[in-house]
Parts: structure tokens; sequence; C-alpha cells
């Protein structure tokens, strides 16, 4: 009777078909952790001139991935007026789903060094990409001033849209209303700007004319002003073209949502 013969499977190829599947989930859990931890840092310095005061910040930023699609940003930064100045820190919990959208929750807490008050807020924000040119920013939030317990809420928008390799236009704008028996102060502030980015350091410099429309128990009146911000981005080797979005632009991955100073109009109107 005659025998079935099979082809034999070489060893060879048997082993190395088993090695290529028991690596496939190594490698992507490798792939999954490759995108978690530090992800990112900026430090910022500003300077804005209002109403015939003037007052200068400075922003530390971290930004850390704690799985592949949700990231915690820590803010550290300080407001300096004429006659005081505070000291806020920011948290921003914030998921992004895909390359066009970045949303979340925030909170921080700032600290009068004036008059022993701070102001603690909280809220939901998020960064949209319209385009791979054009993004939109909001934010939206409530808060308490311990100085008399006046509580407010606030909403900030933003539209910035990068003609070319370097240059950016942005567009804001930011409203804060506070109404308690004995105070008022509601300021509606509309900003036009513009960002340079340079190429060869991680540096970008922007300058924008802000108008602020003014309700207050106090009289005040409606006030143009100026700001300028210094940013830099550590770790970058320079603002080098990207593919998916314009270096003026950057990836919304390593973009940072800004620092939380909503109540900035109502401290310069307090100044003596």
């Amino acid at each position: 009777m005659p025998h079935a013969y099979h082809t034999p499977v070489p060893r060879r190829a048997l082993s190395t078909g088993l090695a290529l599947w028991m690596s496939l989930p190594i490698a992507a859990q490798a792939d999954t952790y490759a995108d978690i931890g530090f992800r990112g840092a900026q430090a910022s310095l500003g300077y804005i001139a209002q109403d015939g005061e003037q007052i200068t910040t400075a922003t530390g930023t971290l930004d850390y991935a704690i799985t592949r699609h949700h990231g915690l940003q820590l803010d550290l930064g300080t407001t300096s007026f004429s006659d005081h100045w505070q000291g806020t820190l920011g948290a921003h919990l914030y998921m992004q789903p895909s390359s066009q959208a970045k949303y979340g929750l925030f909170a921080a807490y700032t600290d009068l060094n004036n008059d022993g008050t701070a102001v603690g807020s909280v809220g939901i924000e998020g960064l949209w990409d319209l385009t791979p040119d054009t993004r939109l920013s909001m934010r939206a939030g409530v808060g308490i001033w311990t100085k008399g317990h006046r509580d407010f809420i606030f909403t900030d928008f933003g539209l910035s849209h990068a003609l070319n390799d370097r240059l950016t236009l942005h567009s804001g704008l930011s409203v804060y209303d506070i109404q308690e028996p004995d105070y008022l102060s509601r300021d509606v502030n509309v900003t036009f700007g513009a960002a340079w980015a340079f190429e060869t350091v991680p540096v970008e410099a922007r300058l924008a004319a802000t108008y602020s429309f003014v309700t207050d128990s106090a009289g005040h009146d409606d006030a143009p002003g100026l700001s300028a911000t210094l940013t830099w981005h550590p770790g970058h080797p320079g603002n080098t073209r990207a593919k998916t979005a314009r270096p003026s632009l950057r990836p919304l991955k390593d973009a940072r949502f800004d620092a939380i100073r909503p109540l900035t109009g109502a401290f310069l109107r307090e100044i003596d």
C-alpha cells in the first residue's frame, strides 16, 4: 500500500513565524509606553501696557502624557503689577483623541501678596485645528475671589492662522463678569496680533494690540493696550518645517494651553 507523503515545514520558518507572532503584542505595548511620560515644556515672559499701567508676566509649563490619548499640563506663573504681585498654580487635564482636537478640564489658584486674598477658578477648555493652518481655542469657567467672596464667570476665544512658515496672525475675545451688591466689574477684551517663529532657535515672539470695553461700579473708561510675549520651547532644535502644521502653528501634541489669568483687567483697575 503506497504511503502518503507530507511536505515537512522547515523548522527555521516555523521558529521565525512563532517569534514574530509572539513579538507583535510586545511591540505594540512598547509603542504605547513610548508615548507616555514627559512630553514637553515651555517658558514665557510677557509685558502688558494698558490704561496707563504696566504688567509683567512669567510662566513655566510642563506637559506629561499619562496615556496615549490623555495628558496633564502644569503651570507655574507670576504676574507683577505696580502695587503687588501674584503667584499662580494651574493644572490642565486633557485628552487628545486625534491630531486635530485637544480638550479637557482646568483648575487654577492665584495668591495675591498685598492683601492676603486669593482667586480660584475651574472650567473647560479646548484646541481644535480647523485646517492645517487654522486653530480655534476656547475656555469657559467659573471662579471665586476671596476678597468679599466675589464669584465670577469668564470665557476666552481665540483664532490663529499661519500665513507662512514663520508668521501667524492671532485674534481673541476674552470676557469676565463679576456682579455683587457692592461691586460690579465687567470687561470685554478684544485682541489682534501676530507671532513670529524664529528659524534657528525654538523661540516665538508675539505682539498684539488690545481694546477693553469696561463696565464697572467705579466708572472706569474703555482702554486700548499693547502686549508683547517671548516664548521659549526647550528641547526643540528650532522651528523647522513640520508635516502636520506650519512651524508657526505647532502640532497640537506640542501646543500648550494658555496660562489662566481671568481677572487681570479687574486687578489692573483696582490699582489706586
